[in-house]
């Protein structure tokens, strides 16, 4: 997830700020796909959410590289 609350100025359908991650405009966070949904409504196919690897805690956590991504693989 990533914040583009200084983007998404002047949308009328777009809620802000979309949770605690939206803190600093730019920052990388991984989230549960379970977040993105409470977050934003989205809602993904049961093959998206039953494919989450993320087994970090539950607000995510912050990024600074590609290095820093938790998966099962790595």
């Amino acid at each position: 997830m990533v914040s583009q609350q200084d983007y998404a100025l002047n949308i009328p359908f777009e809620r802000l700020p979309v949770g605690p991650n939206s803190t600093k405009p730019g920052q990388n966070f991984q989230v549960p796909v379970a977040k993105i949904v409470e977050d934003t409504g989205i809602m993904f196919a049961d093959v998206v959410r039953n494919a989450d690897v993320f087994s970090g805690p539950s607000g995510g956590r912050a990024l600074r590289t590609v290095a820093d991504i938790q998966h099962p693989r790595r």
